[in-house]
């Protein structure tokens, strides 16, 4: 796909496809499922896309709903025994279907063993109206949902304008960069918060170090720095107040206090 290209929504399967210079949908492939799968070649490519015209995806919606009020008359039909299957199933003694396979190699299927309506036991008949009504029953389900998901796509797109590719770029990055950028007083994610901790304990370190450097005693510099509080701020103080450490404790407790300050904001996840 080249950049420059305008894209709208295919009236048949509603998806997103490129709009050639003719003004008709780019061929592409389609498969729709739920009452059933369609594979090959759109027709929806010969056609204009959703935004600029709906004829076509009307008349897809006023076949769905005819297909789906003649499958509720059938599934009706064979419910209430107005209506007998031509055949049944087979069933063996303990109730399992019967099925046979057919072909060869790849091309092997199972197929249902049928007999005549007339052959079948009571148990087979009843097995075979619920089959068949619950299919019908399923298909119309599907059909209408599809219809209101045409509906609600022509409300979306229909009369707006195609969409722009290198516009529709230019927004994903915005969105991108939006989520990544900083907030002010808060974080985005729990590790972003966990960075900025870690960063701290880091520098922490290296101020250990260097208070040892100059004299003081390992032991009485804390090992992590929430716990370079106040109470230990003023006993170093005391004790090595008068060194070259002075200045090292003073940096650790602006440490600490920008550690506090960091527990302290919001995580928005």
């Amino acid at each position: 796909m080249n950049k420059g290209q305008n894209r709208g929504h295919c009236q048949v399967c509603g998806r997103i496809q490129v709009v050639l210079p003719n003004g008709l949908v780019a061929k592409h492939g389609y498969r729709v499922a739920g009452f059933g799968f369609f594979s090959g070649v759109c027709f929806g490519s010969r056609h204009q896309p959703l935004q600029i015209e709906r004829l076509v995806t009307d008349q897809i919606m006023a076949n769905l709903v005819s297909q789906a009020q003649s499958n509720e008359v059938r599934a009706m039909a064979l419910r209430g025994g107005m209506l007998n299957p031509e055949q049944a199933q087979k069933l063996e003694f303990w109730g399992s279907r019967v099925w046979k396979w057919v072909g060869e190699g790849r091309m092997k299927a199972r197929e249902p063993v049928m007999v005549p309506w007339s052959d079948a036991s009571a148990e087979e008949r009843e097995r075979q109206i619920e089959l068949e009504a619950g299919e019908c029953e399923m298909f119309a389900r599907h059909a209408r949902s599809h219809v209101k998901s045409l509906g609600e796509l022509i409300a979306k797109v229909h009369g707006q304008p195609l969409i722009d590719r290198d516009q529709e770029e230019l927004d994903k990055v915005a969105v991108r960069t939006a989520k990544k950028a900083p907030i002010e007083g808060a974080y985005r994610t729990k590790q972003a918060q966990k960075d900025d901790l870690e960063r701290l304990n880091r520098e922490f370190s290296k101020l250990s170090q260097a208070m040892q450097a100059v004299g003081v005693y390992y032991m009485d510099i804390p090992f992590d720095l929430h716990n370079f509080n106040q109470n230990r701020l003023s006993k170093l103080m005391h004790q090595y107040g008068g060194t070259d450490a002075k200045n090292l404790f003073l940096e650790a407790a602006g440490l600490y206090a920008a550690r506090v300050e960091i527990k302290s904001r919001p995580v928005i996840k």
